[in-house]
């Protein structure tokens, strides 16, 4: 059970003004430019912060990306004298400037003829006969329909771009802000009229949902009514030969935008695409095809064999991207739902993705794109499965990645983290003892490492040789045969180890790969990837589902059971929830202080942000509850920003202070998201009105 928008009315309009940090949170420093959380980020512990190595740098604005040979500059797509840019602001909401209430309120129209318009829109699409229509025949159709769309929406006649229709401007506002997020889509000779018709209607729902409250309603309708048709059993295609890229695509991202503006049900069909994705994606041998991409860099550069060879590597390099998206999307429910993750890093047998810069660019002949990715150092490399295998090997250096290879990297590790996060009591079910990921050096900090070696030195020996001799002790040391048998379980211990080392092994190989140059480019793959790391510790270190079902129990009015109440409340003496805590501060840390950047060039907020949030927030909640204050002990600890210079903002986190934690969290949902992300502040909001149960024998 989650506490999300599923049948939430329309949402207001969102006003740019309300991504900013409240007025109630600390304010910022005094120099932000020399400051710069993805590059110094430390954590509060007992009275003081460990911090992480640190460079004082001063992060600059988002440039153009360019390519690393002489004269061969990468400008963004322009269309129609509009200049598309690449990066903007969070997933949050783009409006216009506020309207005269008059003119904001939703006139009557008959839902019926809405209706009707946006099935004849989803029918017209997913009609085979459609894709032998010429491009100019598409065309004529999206501006009749357009117009039709604006008069029974009753929609401004002007959104954007004066040129366009209204269904172009929502793609345009769909390539804005949500592109950079899911570059599925090449730019490279990109035409929105040559697309499959129902892939259309997916970006241009997405779109929608950036501007104002009508064309929300507009775009909420569409998704609704997409949705519906993506996940009809079958889809009646005359053409064999299509691979069905557009489709996969189109469930991808109908999947994700569920996810991001809180569809009814969002989760629940989510999870459901989620599985068909997975299918369709094995029947389409979609995680294969490496050879063939790289054979279309080879050959002679005559003009018609070139923008061949680009044609089919673009396919390809789709396809592959189609392929990193269903991992990525899978990997975001799993995090969130604590449920394993459709789709494995061993399926997937093909290099990383070409460079954002050059698949988002377009260039002024095929042979310069060609060799614009001859050099893109992300290629001609390991399979992603070759990778994941070498960091889960104890022996085994990480190779050098760029951002986005250690962010699809950790991807590939969700698995392994989900097998020793979702069963926590696994250890001490089978073997008497706590799980190891208590153990301190599983912290997730910096400290030495025993990354070689052919076995843990923490495993007892169980040989004969460690027997004490004698008559009748020897006889003592041996477990009694008429007991239960006492499991070692070394193996399991040992693939537990792994997943700790590798997680270790990528942060020094992270950290070793990042710099100034890389984060102004990649900002945002760096900071999904920090996330990303800090949750999965949070994970492994906390029982999260546990602590969540305790949250929604008692925000139902129920009473939770007491053995996972009791369970819950021996984790938080132990000194795996001091680790958890650790990774909580670290989260909120990390997004509070990128929160405070300018928009021009902070990073934008993926749902990892969201999620870790939830889970920080609800571990939070459950220690500090069950943590009374103790002045002057070295034990307290303190949520503390990471710049420290907001030294007002220096909670306990103790049971005197759960209201002040909770409200910190709060003001950073709204300080971040929308207003159509309102369930997650909603879901903290209520936990200060919570009590933590104490166990029965307390």
């Amino acid at each position: 059970m989650f506490l999300f928008p599923e049948n939430d009315p329309l949402w207001s309009p969102f006003q740019p003004n309300s991504i900013e940090p409240p007025g109630s949170l600390a304010t910022q420093a005094s120099d932000p430019g020399n400051y710069d959380p993805l590059l110094e980020y430390p954590v509060t512990t007992m009275n003081q912060q460990l911090s992480y190595q640190s460079a004082d740098v001063a992060a600059e604005n988002v440039t153009n990306y360019t390519v690393g040979m002489p004269g061969n500059s990468i400008k963004p797509r322009e269309q129609n004298s509009r200049r598309i840019e690449t990066l903007t602001h969070s997933i949050g909401i783009a409006s216009k400037s506020q309207r005269n209430e008059n003119q904001s309120r939703r006139s009557e129209i008959s839902p019926t003829s809405e209706k009707e318009i946006v099935e004849e829109l989803v029918e017209y699409s997913s009609n085979p006969r459609r894709l032998r229509d010429s491009r100019d025949t598409r065309a004529e159709y999206w501006l009749s329909i357009s117009r039709r769309i604006q008069k029974t929406f009753r929609l401004e006649d002007e959104i954007g771009d004066v040129s366009l229709h209204i269904l172009q401007s929502f793609v345009e506002l769909y390539l804005k802000h949500f592109a950079p997020l899911w570059p599925l889509l090449g730019m490279q000779n990109f035409d929105m009229d040559l697309l499959h018709p129902l892939l259309y209607l997916t970006l241009s729902s997405i779109g929608a949902m950036y501007s104002d409250l009508k064309e929300c309603h507009f775009g909420q309708m569409m998704h609704e009514c997409i949705r519906k048709k993506l996940l009809a059993v079958a889809f009646e295609i005359e053409d064999l030969d299509d691979d069905f890229l557009w489709l996969g695509q189109a469930r991808l991202l109908t999947q994700v935008a569920a996810l991001y503006f809180g569809q009814k049900r969002a989760f629940s069909y989510a999870q459901h695409l989620g599985s068909v994705l997975a299918a369709q994606a094995r029947r389409m041998d979609l995680f294969s095809a490496q050879a063939q991409q790289n054979s279309c860099l080879q050959g002679d550069d005559g003009e018609p064999s070139t923008n061949e060879r680009l044609a089919k590597w673009m396919h390809l390099e789709a396809r592959k991207r189609l392929a990193f998206g269903i991992l990525r999307a899978e990997s975001y429910t799993s995090v969130l739902l604590n449920t394993r993750p459709f789709i494995s890093s061993e399926e997937i047998n093909l290099e990383l993705p070409c460079d954002e810069g050059i698949w988002g660019a377009m260039m002024s002949s095929s042979s310069a794109y060609l060799e614009a990715v001859k050099r893109d150092r992300n290629l001609g490399g390991m399979h992603f499965a070759d990778i994941v295998r070498v960091a889960m090997d104890r022996n085994e250096v990480i190779p050098s990645l760029e951002p986005i290879g250690h962010e699809l990297l950790l991807f590939g590790l969700q698995n392994s983290v989900w097998r020793f996060c979702h069963d926590p009591g696994l250890f001490k079910r089978l073997t008497g003892n706590v799980n190891m990921n208590s153990r301190p050096e599983y912290l997730g900090f910096p400290q030495p490492l025993p990354l070689q070696g052919t076995k843990s030195s923490s495993f007892t020996s169980t040989s004969s040789s460690s027997r004490p001799k004698g008559s009748l002790s020897e006889f003592d040391s041996y477990p009694d045969h008429l007991a239960a048998p006492q499991r070692s379980m070394d193996d399991l211990r040992l693939d537990c180890d792994r997943v700790f080392l590798a997680l270790q092994k990528w942060k020094q190989s992270f950290e070793a790969g990042r710099t100034l140059t890389k984060l102004r480019d990649a900002r945002n793959s760096i900071l999904s990837s920090l996330l990303l790391y800090h949750t999965s510790y949070l994970r492994l270190h906390a029982p999260i589902p546990k602590l969540h079902l305790i949250s929604y129990q008692l925000a139902g009015k129920r009473t939770p059971p007491e053995s996972v109440v009791t369970e819950v409340h021996e984790w938080t003496q132990s000194p795996g929830a001091k680790a958890a805590i650790q990774h909580a501060s670290t989260l909120w840390s990390l997004i509070r202080q990128e929160s405070q950047r300018p928009l021009s060039s902070r990073a934008q907020f993926n749902f990892l942000a969201f999620s870790g949030l939830h889970h920080a927030a609800v571990v939070m909640w459950a220690y500090a509850s069950t943590h009374d204050r103790m002045e002057g002990s070295n034990e307290t600890m303190y949520l503390v920003p990471s710049d420290k210079t907001d030294v007002d903002v220096r909670i306990r986190i103790d049971n005197e202070d759960v209201g002040a934690l909770l409200d910190q969290f709060i003001q950073l949902y709204k300080s971040i998201s929308p207003a159509r992300w309102s369930s997650f502040a909603k879901a903290a909001i209520n936990l200060k009105d919570i009590k933590f149960p104490l166990p029965a024998s307390t």
